[in-house]
């Protein structure tokens, strides 16, 4: 969806500075294309105001009219799409007092990362909650308005405040103003700046030629030419979700990203069927016992470390009951599935695999109100059918 947001966008902005005739049209349709692939894209007519009012000089009352169509049709669409992320379903709301700050401190961090683009990775971890707690929130705000300032100042202003416009413009929607989703994750991600880098990649194409001093410009040239050698080392970083969580954990080792590091162990320990999610056996991807079991110690390990970092995240003690029970565990997973459920009552994935291990412990009245629980909460449920049904065959031949 980004990418083809991204797609659309520049391709509305391309064809709005081209003039041609029906050229307005035609780019107002690729904008509309862009919403629906994601109303991240709202940005776009800012950024095309900002290219006519700071470089091409027009007059921003002309440009305002030919942009008003735009806004009508992004604000409402904008709207929309926050309506299905409301307040209720979002963990933590940022108290409004801080959510400039931490939008300040998510622009800075976009800065940082296009001046030293040295640790990428998929998540970065900066949560509202851990952006609160650091001792530089409050000093986000001057920097970032200090930061403007140069740029208002320097030689070729109208260039570089444009580029600025552009690159903050495309920031605003995921900077933390308004509350969304992704930010149990973080307020961050490479993602939301694909479209902000049109605001960096103007303000190079336009100052490079006119750079006097050759070794500058040299200089200038060595740094183009070594970020697509950083692109291909990424790449070798996407090769596999194993790789890629990998790398995220040794960048960033948050609970989320450690939880996620053990679920990925646990599917390439056991292939398809990481954790049984029937009362059959799951078949098994890696065979060699020493393997096998060098790869538990790395699973419990990482679980268990999201365990300390995040003591309220039930997904690392669901992760951890079915970790006990592809080992025959079944005491101990099920207290692992007893303290997840605990901190969250309402995934039937859980109440199912809480069955099993009930199950096999001969509980099976226990069980079977467990995986009809799971079926209330989710009615097309093939495994908790399987599972109840098996349950209920077992206990009337107990009977």
């Amino acid at each position: 969806k980004d990418l083809l947001a991204g797609f659309f966008s520049l391709a509305a902005i391309f064809v709005y500075l081209q003039r041609f005739r029906g050229g307005y049209w035609a780019s107002f349709a690729l904008f509309s294309l862009a919403l629906l692939s994601k109303p991240v894209a709202v940005s776009v007519p800012v950024i095309i105001a900002s290219i006519e009012c700071g470089l091409n000089a027009k007059p921003w009352r002309d440009v305002l009219k030919k942009m008003l169509p735009w806004g009508l049709v992004a604000l409402p669409l904008f709207w929309l799409t926050k309506e299905q992320q409301p307040d209720g379903v979002i963990e933590f709301i940022v108290p409004w007092k801080y959510r400039f700050f931490i939008a300040c401190d998510a622009i800075l961090f976009y800065v940082r990362q296009v001046l030293l683009p040295w640790s990428l990775t998929l998540n970065y971890g900066r949560t509202p909650e851990w952006v609160m707690q650091s001792r530089w929130l409050w000093a986000s705000a001057p920097a970032l308005i200090l930061l403007l300032a140069l740029i208002a100042f320097r030689k070729y202003r109208a260039v570089w405040v444009t580029s600025a416009v552009i690159f903050i413009a495309n920031l605003i929607p995921t900077s933390g103003l308004v509350n969304f989703y992704y930010q149990k994750y973080s307020t961050v991600a490479d993602r939301f700046a694909y479209l902000s880098m049109l605001g960096p990649a103007l303000g190079v194409a336009w100052i490079y030629p006119r750079v006097p001093n050759q070794w500058a410009k040299l200089a200038l040239m060595l740094v183009l030419l070594a970020l697509p050698l950083k692109t291909v080392v990424q790449l070798s970083y996407w090769r596999s979700n194993l790789s890629l969580v990998t790398h995220m954990t040794e960048l960033n080792p948050t609970a989320d990203n450690h939880t996620n590091m053990g679920s990925m162990l646990a599917f390439h320990l056991d292939g398809l069927n990481p954790v049984p999610g029937t009362l059959e056996r799951p078949r098994v991807a890696v065979s060699d016992p020493d393997a096998r079991r060098h790869l538990n110690r790395r699973i419990f390990y990482h679980l268990f470390e999201a365990v300390r970092l995040n003591p309220q995240g039930w997904e690392a003690y669901h992760y951890l009951g079915q970790r006990y029970a592809a080992l025959g565990r079944w005491g101990e997973a099920e207290k692992m599935y007893a303290r997840a459920r605990e901190l969250k009552t309402d995934s039937p994935e859980l109440f199912n695999d809480y069955g099993i291990a009930l199950a096999e412990q001969k509980r099976l009245d226990d069980a079977i109100r467990f995986f009809r629980n799971a079926l209330v909460l989710k009615k097309d449920f093939p495994n908790a059918e399987k599972n109840l049904a098996l349950a209920l065959k077992l206990q009337k031949n107990h009977d």
